[in-house]
């Protein structure tokens, strides 16, 4: 059983390591862009020009990108599927979001999640199935041992079918896998992949072979995703949209959200009307997602962030140094369109350290902050890697197992900063998208249940955002 990059587990170990041997470093200050959208009438503009095609003389992506599959059938099986629960078998079941079998999975009638996943360095014979680890115990930890047989996984997808939700995943694992031979996959190649095609590693993608090819695509992942949203949008009722629809996004996943969703945003533009504005997402749960970084380390760079490359929707290059910035101002845009915005994270992580208090100051005034500084170190049969601590080991993934038991509960985790008895919910994918618009600003931590995987024992306090800076003053 296995649905979770082998890397994106080890990716706080990794960081524990750089902490541990050598010794100090600091973030590089990264330039913020003022948010001046209170004083622009025009939603669709914000400073970060290279993100948009001067004129918006788009492409239309419905029609013309999509993979090679006469040359590489084996692409099929990336892109954006729709899914639904077989009793008979016990297992969800997918169709590609653009046929009309997966279009019958929907339901307008209902709300939409769809799920996108993190780098998956292995993803050259690894497809991700988002079920959550035995050892967990989620039949009975979540209350579903009586819909799911014993020895079958519970699926993360699931927990949101059974809740009423149509649910989305879109598979990119062989353009995120690193070769055969190597051991692993940076993060500046997914990142070149994501948003250009003029990157070192180009489109490449990975066979299982464990080789790269170079030509199953002219365009990169995110306008992918688009190309693939808006031929299932139209493959379905008008009234899609009508309900909300979500995107919950894990580690590098989160970049290409904000690339794919930005773009989404400006194909809905009345002047380019390839979407229609009720069918943008309504809100997006990033789920320690992945900023981009750059580290000085004893005065040397370290680059974990790609440049010299060319916004492939835009054509125009991506600033020195800016797809930190870039990938902030693009959640600037979504809060402009009125998007929900919520963010899990917890102290330790590797991939929230790229952010600095003034990324946070920014983000802040957008979305919450959720701090889930768990310990499920007795789930698991290693004992959590207890040397360098179980949450810096497997925190990273541990946030999707949480958010998938957030949503199982079926009810608000609680803030208990002014007593339990005082009615006040904390931040979850429960909560509602007003609820959670109505705590932007705000920053919450765990205080009780850490230590098990259920959330019907969580407790949260808002520490004051003093406790939430602490994290990201980093040792110089």
């Amino acid at each position: 059983m296995r649905g979770i990059s082998i890397f994106e587990k080890a990716i706080g170990l990794i960081a524990a390591i750089i902490f541990v041997s050598l010794g100090a470093f600091v973030a590089l200050d990264a330039t913020v862009l003022s948010d001046n959208s209170a004083a622009n009438n025009d939603l669709y503009e914000i400073n970060s020009d290279h993100l948009y095609l001067d004129g918006r003389d788009y492409v239309d992506y419905a029609e013309v990108c999509d993979y090679d599959y006469d040359k590489y059938p084996i692409l099929m099986e990336q892109g954006l599927f729709w899914h639904t629960w077989n009793e008979s078998t016990q297992r969800v079941v997918e169709a590609p979001a653009d046929s009309a079998l997966g279009a019958s999975y929907v339901d307008p009638e209902k709300p939409t999640m769809i799920f996108i996943h993190g780098m998956e360095a292995s993803g050259y014979h690894i497809r991700n199935t988002y079920w959550i680890p035995d050892f967990l115990d989620g039949r009975n930890e979540l209350n579903v041992a009586n819909e799911v047989e014993e020895g079958n996984p519970v699926s993360m997808l699931y927990l949101w079918l059974r809740a009423g939700w149509n649910v989305g995943f879109f598979h990119w694992e062989r353009f995120s896998s690193g070769l055969g031979t190597s051991f692993g996959e940076s993060p500046m190649n997914n990142e070149e992949r994501i948003w250009a095609t003029d990157g070192n590693s180009g489109t490449r993608f990975v066979s299982s072979d464990g080789k790269g090819y170079f030509d199953g695509t002219e365009y990169c992942i995110a306008e992918h995703f688009v190309a693939e949203y808006i031929r299932a949008m139209r493959l379905l009722p008008d009234t899609m949209g009508d309900k909300e629809i979500r995107i919950q996004a894990h580690s590098m996943g989160g970049e290409v959200t904000a690339a794919g969703l930005f773009l989404l945003t400006e194909l809905a533009h009345p002047d380019v009307n390839q979407l229609p504005k009720k069918q943008l997402p309504d809100r997006y749960s990033l789920i320690d997602t992945y900023f981009s970084m750059y580290f000085y380390v004893n005065g040397i760079p370290i680059p974990m962030t790609v440049n010299d490359i060319t916004i492939s929707w835009s054509k125009k290059p991506l600033p020195e140094n800016g797809m930190k910035d870039t990938v902030i101002d693009c959640l600037k845009v979504f809060a402009n369109h009125g998007i929900a915005m919520d963010y899990y994270t917890y102290n330790g992580s590797a991939l929230k350290i790229g952010l600095t208090p003034s990324d946070v100051e920014t983000i802040l005034q957008f979305m919450c902050i959720t701090d889930l500084n768990i310990d499920w170190a007795s789930y698991y049969p290693s004992g959590g890697l207890s040397q360098v601590g179980w949450i810096t080991a497997n925190g990273h993934v541990a946030m999707l197992y949480w958010a998938a038991s957030s949503k199982a509960l079926g009810d608000y985790c609680v803030d208990v900063t002014n007593g339990i008895s005082s009615g006040e919910n904390a931040p979850s994918l429960y909560m509602s998208n007003e609820e959670i618009k109505a705590l932007a600003g705000k920053y919450y931590l765990i205080s009780g249940g850490k230590q098990t995987f259920t959330c019907e024992d969580d407790t949260f306090t808002q520490p004051g955002l003093e406790v939430l800076m602490e994290g990201f003053v980093l040792p110089v």
